[in-house]
């Protein structure tokens, strides 16, 4: 939950399956540079490390995403790996694990590149360490501590075995992911290990074997489905899916060279392949309605995010691609003009909201769920943030502005003045936000059973807040000293 996040239309609650690292709900809201309201990490950039002994050669680094950290530096070949590691945590600014080879083998500090079988033009993934990072299905929380166990609360454990529950006990989690019903954890040796609902993707037996090593990223979907990207550029699905028979079909299109995943609104997967082609998994099994998608997606696709019946794939250019239920954004015919320049896209559960280069917005979908935005004046934008029903733009002024359902965030008038400046973050529930200030205080708007009435722990959010994290129904946020604050729908 995050950031993000993360995951995909909804609020700031699931891992998003989307992923430059920008994007999926990377646990490094505590440490990573940041613009307002966003997980923004720094530029990828070029280093030299300092020159030692011994022929150089060239290798990048990337986050688990497949995002680059650092491209092209130049090293030594008897360079010490823990250097290398060391000039990827200062670009990253949060604390690092260590570096895996792209043969998915993790290579030891202390060691040197030559010796670990590093080779020129090789890029290395980093494993990012463990902080106290929150994430959440729709009615629990999961929090991994900073020595990588994992405790949660909410309505109702999401259950597990015993060997699950000693296999997160004792620790190596670094990230969380998450579908409505059921947890995933990424640990630093490569494994997952899966607990919750069932049927929503809480049993992995099927494919527990291809879970045991190699995995570098995990999608989820709020549907009840689970991608694990793995390191040879394969991947492996389990949970829940509209037409079982087909799955198949699609996890021989993608057997190798998978780069990116992503989810699609019908619970179904979006492969990207190192030529950047995009293979799609239909629910309907169709071939010709998969093959005409892909046709027209192309080879650029940078991201997917998702309504509860519509699509839309925003391109490395700038351009939008819609599909899916009219009623829910699959069409967006009536803006197509104007869809030039997005660099990021959000969404309610019926409605689009298309943040562009310029700092202007486009919406389209369902006019009450705030596909209609023509109200309200949207300009210099820096972070747009949804719930099921409404949309709350960020402006580089610190200020907010609202729009779509009142009754799940989309009025703002009572707190309007305290969001009219000094606004650094914002977060959202599956009906209210909540605004992080310059003070570290909180201001919370919208329903009161998914978390707009703060007013029982307000003492405690007058200051010091450092991140805020959701469920569909409550916040928990993380204060300076560590403790963290919840507040919202008691039984979730």
């Amino acid at each position: 939950a995050n950031s993000a996040q993360g995951s995909a239309f909804a609020p700031t609650t699931f891992s998003s399956p989307i992923v430059d690292s920008l994007w999926v709900n990377f646990p490094g809201p505590l440490g990573a540079p940041r613009e307002r309201g966003s997980e923004m990490l720094r530029e990828p950039t070029r280093k030299r490390l300092r020159k030692g002994p011994g022929p150089r050669l060239v290798v990048s680094v990337a986050l688990p995403s497949g995002r680059p950290l650092l491209e092209r530096a130049e090293v030594g070949l008897y360079d010490d790996v823990r250097a290398l590691l060391q000039l990827a945590r200062r670009t990253l600014g949060r604390p690092l694990s260590a570096l895996v080879s792209p043969r998915g083998e993790r290579l030891i500090a202390g060691t040197s590149l030559a010796r670990v079988g590093v080779v020129d033009s090789d890029v290395l993934t980093v494993v990012v360490a463990p902080l106290m990072c929150i994430y959440a299905t729709d009615s629990v929380f999961a929090a991994v501590k900073s020595d990588g166990t994992v405790v949660e609360w909410g309505e109702q454990s999401c259950g597990g075995s015993d060997a699950v529950h000693e296999s997160l006990n004792n620790g190596g989690v670094s990230q969380i992911f998450s579908t409505d019903k059921a947890f995933a954890a990424l640990k630093t040796n490569g494994s997952v290990v899966t607990w919750g609902s069932h049927a929503r993707g809480g049993d992995s037996s099927a494919v527990r074997d291809q879970l045991a090593a190699g995995v570098r990223h995990v999608a989820s979907s709020r549907r009840g489905a689970f991608a694990a990207l793995k390191f040879d550029g394969s991947l492996v699905l389990w949970g829940q899916h509209p037409a079982p028979r087909d799955r198949r079909g699609f996890l021989e299109k993608v057997a190798r060279g998978v780069q990116r995943v992503y989810a699609t609104h019908e619970g179904t997967f979006a492969a990207i392949q190192s030529d950047g082609r995009a293979v799609i998994d239909v629910g309907s099994g169709d071939d010709r309605v998969r093959e005409s998608l892909q046709e027209q997606l192309g080879k650029d696709v940078r991201k997917i995010c998702c309504t509860l019946g519509a699509s839309a794939a925003l391109r490395i250019g700038g351009g939008v691609f819609t599909w899916g239920d009219p009623e829910s954004g699959g069409n967006s015919d009536s803006v197509r003009d104007e869809l030039v320049g997005v660099q990021r896209i959000s969404a309610s559960d019926s409605a689009f909201c298309a943040l562009r280069a310029d700092g202007s917005l486009v919406t389209w979908g369902a006019s009450g769920r705030g596909g209609d935005s023509s109200a309200v004046k949207l300009q210099q934008v820096e972070y747009v943030c949804a719930t099921f029903g409404a949309f709350a733009a960020l402006t580089k002024h610190g200020s907010v502005v609202t729009w779509g359902c009142r009754g799940q965030g989309g009025d703002s008038s009572d707190v309007q003045e305290q969001i009219s400046k000094d606004v650094q973050r914002l977060y959202s529930t599956r009906g209210a936000f909540a605004a992080v200030r310059s003070d570290g205080s909180v201001v919370t708007w919208g329903s009161q059973n998914w978390g707009g009435d703060c007013e029982a722990v307000r003492d405690h959010l007058s200051s010091g807040v450092r991140q805020i994290f959701s469920t569909d129904y409550a916040f928990a946020a993380v204060k300076q000293d560590g403790s963290v604050i919840t507040w919202g729908n008691e039984k979730r």
